[in-house]
C-alpha cells in the first residue's frame, strides 16, 4: 500500500512538472498574440488617419507589454500630430530608452526639438546619429541648416 501511494504521489509530482510550464506557455502565448494583435490594430488605425482609437490599442499594448518600444514610438508620433509636444517627448524618450540604437526614434526626437526651438538639444542628437549612422544625408542637410540659423558657418561648411 505504501508502496502504491508513493507510485501515485511520483507520477502526480512528475505530472504537475511536465504539465506546469506548458500552462505558462501557453499563457505567455496568449498574451504574445494580444500584443501582436494591439500592435496590428493600432497601426491599422495610425495609417487610416484614425488617432484617437489608434491611440487606445497603443495604450493598451504599452500597459500589457511596456517593453514595446514601437508602442510608444507610435504614441509619439499620435501625440505631436495632436500639438502634444511634452507627451511626444516622453514617449520618444521612453522608446529610445528601450531601443538606444534605432536610429528613427532619436531622429524623430532631434525633429521634435527642432519644431520646439530647442536647437541645441536637435545638433547633439544629429550630431550622435552622425557618429552611428555616418551615411545618412539627412542628418548633414539638417546640420547645414540649423549651423547656419546658428550663424555658425564654419561647422555649416
Amino acid at each position: 500500500m505504501r508502496l502504491h501511494t508513493l507510485l501515485v504521489c511520483a507520477a502526480l509530482f512528475i505530472a504537475a512538472a511536465v504539465f506546469a510550464p506548458s500552462s505558462g506557455y501557453a499563457q505567455e502565448k496568449k498574451s504574445d498574440s494580444t500584443a501582436t494583435a494591439l500592435l496590428f490594430n493600432g497601426l491599422k488605425e495610425y495609417n487610416s488617419g484614425n488617432y484617437g482609437k489608434a491611440k487606445e490599442h497603443l495604450q493598451q499594448l504599452a500597459a500589457i507589454d511596456p517593453d514595446n518600444d514601437a508602442a510608444y514610438y507610435y504614441l509619439a508620433n499620435i501625440a505631436v500630430k495632436s500639438d502634444d509636444a511634452p507627451s511626444g517627448e516622453l514617449y520618444l524618450k521612453k522608446g529610445i530608452e528601450l531601443d538606444p540604437e534605432n536610429f528613427w526614434y532619436s531622429y524623430r526626437l532631434a525633429g521634435l526639438y527642432a519644431v520646439t526651438s530647442r536647437n541645441e538639444l536637435t545638433v547633439d542628437i544629429y550630431e550622435r546619429l552622425l557618429k552611428d549612422f555616418p551615411r545618412k544625408s539627412e542628418i548633414y542637410f539638417d546640420l547645414v541648416e540649423l549651423y547656419t540659423a546658428q550663424g555658425d558657418s564654419d561647422k555649416a561648411l
